[in-house]
């Protein structure tokens, strides 16, 4: 660090998806002193780097490790909601699934943000400098971007008999969907994901550890838990943070940055005094600028898992690697899909739909059989995100209230419907022995099965949303409302979840925050 190594230009917290993008591309100018802090450790681990592994992280020292509060749709569960803690945040712990999104969702966030930088015409060309799509083959402009992009074969019989039964059901095929698809509102293709060679790509790996010993003016310290941003006459000056016992103020001379997610977003937030005045003061926290909207409209995709099929002896002893990914509409009346389903060789199910099914002892995580998740891209259901007590250490008290809508229940069984036609289809018939969840149920029964068998899709987001309204936390360019030298970069700001997993669209937040932010210091 220069100097004392407490004052910046620039402090980026957070070194996930869209923190570690922001930090690069404000550290690619070498006149700017950049610090990037993370909560969380390093990701020099086998089961960070190896794809195949990706599941062991969850519940390691690598993920937050919340639990969001007693849902009553769900006959009161509390689901674990999975978050990345360290370098690369989720990105170092997540599937890999690479989607850009809808169309329509890009042209929504310019829409209500009133900032056409973030319009369906414009992400594309900042998706074309993110994606390196050499390994994937495809034919797109893309090809000398940061994160590398590999697409699945769907040469495995098993995945050939599925992509023609998803034809049958009314789903065409695309070769790329982050290509074509995302212009129609349903369709199906081969997986696409952030991996190179067999080995995971995170946005730390991509975006900061090549300049890591090379650029002076790029600090990254990890091991770093932010306590609160520090306000002074309606301007961010700086982060209080946490680093072994001892508490260090951080100050910047430009910008402070939050890419923390959409739980440590609001959250810090306010417990720095930013927030709604109520909650403020029930937990006795000065109140420094009061922001009603921080922590509401949480909302998370919502994940089906146990529509799976036991798999014939013959089908099952070379395991099919690869994915297909499809997309549809619950209801003719919807301009886009809110419905996304995925076909893997592998079967997943919690352990409540295992021991009511019969599974196979350790069948429903391996290879016995194979399966199709479905989920809810577009949700009607919100919830808030809000503080335990002051204590910084505390985790915040998570609450979806998935499903309190009842149309996302109907999509939801409109999504097991369409999911049990396709792996049903005769075309896939050779590959399965039978269905093994959850077969034929009466509606009320379904129904159980639906609410026994939800989860989360680990896509937190809109917890501190983009915007024009009295309820918005930050403006089109990601500036907090009300204060100078604040932004927010992160998932939180999405003005709802959009119709993809949030890994690429959060990169590209990164991408277009650096861009905001250096045109506003003329950078």
């Amino acid at each position: 660090m220069p100097g004392d190594g407490t004052e910046f230009d620039y402090i980026v917290c957070g070194a996930g998806a869209s923190g570690s993008v922001l930090a690069r591309r404000l550290a690619d100018n070498p006149d700017i002193q950049v610090l990037l802090i993370e909560a969380g450790g390093n990701d020099q681990s086998e089961l960070v780097q190896d794809p195949r592994r990706a599941l062991g992280n969850l519940g390691s020292e690598r993920d937050w490790q919340y639990v969001m509060q007693p849902n009553a749709a769900l006959a009161g569960r509390r689901l674990p909601l999975p978050a990345g803690k360290g370098l690369g945040g989720g990105t170092s712990i997540n599937f890999m699934y690479w989607t850009r999104g809808h169309r329509e969702d890009w042209d929504f966030f310019a829409a209500v943000s009133g900032e056409p930088a973030w319009n369906a015409a414009s992400i594309e060309y900042v998706f074309d400098r993110i994606e390196d799509r050499t390994e994937a083959n495809a034919a797109s402009p893309s090809s000398g971007g940061m994160v590398p992009i590999t697409r699945d074969a769907l040469s495995a019989p098993l995945l050939e008999a599925a992509s023609t039964a998803f034809s049958e059901n009314g789903s065409a095929r695309y070769d790329d969907i982050n290509g074509a698809l995302l212009h129609h509102p349903e369709g199906h293709g081969p997986r696409e994901r952030n991996i190179l060679r067999g080995r995971r790509i995170s946005a730390f790996e991509a975006y900061i550890r090549p300049r890591l010993g090379h650029a002076g003016n790029l600090h990254v310290v990890n091991d770093c838990f932010i306590l609160r941003v520090n306000v002074e006459n309606k301007q961010a000056v700086g982060v209080s943070v946490l680093i072994g016992n001892d508490v260090v103020e951080l100050r910047t001379r430009c910008e402070t940055i939050l890419c923390t997610g959409a739980m440590q977003t609001p959250k810090i937030l306010m417990l720095s005094g930013i927030g709604p005045r109520r909650e403020l003061e029930h937990h006795d926290i000065p109140v420094r600028h009061h922001l009603p909207g921080v922590g509401l409209g949480f909302q998370d995709h919502v994940l089906l898992q146990g529509c799976n099929w036991l798999s014939r002896p013959a089908a099952d002893e070379e395991p099919t690697t690869g994915g297909i990914v499809g997309y549809a509409k619950s209801s003719a009346s919807l301009a886009a899909s809110d419905l996304q389903f995925v076909f893997t060789g592998f079967m997943v199910a919690n352990d409540q739909i295992a021991a009511r099914f019969g599974y196979p002892e350790g069948s429903y995580q391996y290879r016995q059989g194979w399966g199709i998740s479905v989920g809810l891209l577009r949700p009607f259901s919100s919830g808030t995100v809000r503080l335990a007590d002051a204590n910084p250490l505390s985790h915040p008290l998570i609450d979806p209230r998935m499903l309190s809508d009842p149309r996302d229940e109907q999509a939801l069984l409109d999504g097991i419907a369409l999911a049990r036609s396709i792996g049903n289809s005769v075309n896939l018939k050779p590959f399965a022995a039978r269905e093994l969840s959850p077969g034929d149920l009466s509606a009320d029964g379904m129904k159980d099965f639906l609410r026994q068998a939800v989860g989360t899709y680990f896509h937190p987001s809109a917890s501190a949303r983009m915007g024009t309204d009295d309820l918005s936390v930050v403006d089109g360019k990601l500036k907090v409302h009300g204060l100078e030298r604040l932004r927010i970069a992160d998932a939180s700001i999405m003005p709802r979840v959009p119709a993809a997993n949030t890994m690429a669209p959060s990169i590209a937040i990164g991408e277009l925050a650096s861009d905001f932010v250096m045109a506003a210091h003329g950078r």
